[in-house]
């Protein structure tokens, strides 16, 4: 059988992570890291990227490079990849975008105040809030986790 990637999988996976990843950031990260999460959540809209696309995956490795733990980052860069992919951005609207950046800054200040329990919740609920949009701007194999060879 071979394995098919759904959107479930995907976000699974980013679950398991990044709110880990936010925890560890709000612990671990020393002054000129937090000013580089608040930053990356500052980041402003490319003209010739108006999905603000870029930033946003720059803003969540930024998180995992935060942690201090090299695995963190490089377990990102599949997530950041599928999302190159298979996410088609023009189909989300710029005002959804908009909300994406201010849960990005409400992140991004929980970890710069040391707020480890505020920075991992806030980000487990932004990756479930993601989910509808990811669901109407991806592009996803059906649910089932495996097909037949």
């Amino acid at each position: 059988m071979t394995p098919k990637l759904g959107l479930e999988d995907l976000l699974e996976a980013r679950v398991l992570l990044e709110p880990a990843a936010a925890r560890l950031a709000a612990e671990r990260a020393d002054a000129e890291t937090m000013e580089a999460v608040l930053a990356a959540a500052a980041a402003p809209r490319d003209p010739r990227d108006p999905s603000g696309f870029v930033p946003h995956l720059d803003f969540h490795t930024t998180i995992l490079m935060a942690t201090g733990n090299l695995m963190f980052t490089m377990m990102g860069q599949p997530v950041s990849d599928v999302l190159r992919t298979r996410l088609q951005r023009s189909a989300v609207q710029g005002s959804e975008w908009d909300k994406v950046d201010e849960c990005h800054r409400e992140i991004a200040e929980h970890i710069s105040a040391g707020e480890a329990d505020a920075a991992e919740r806030s980000m487990r609920q932004h990756l479930e809030d993601l989910k509808h949009l990811y669901e109407r701007a991806g592009r996803w194999t059906a649910s089932d986790r495996t097909s037949e060879p």
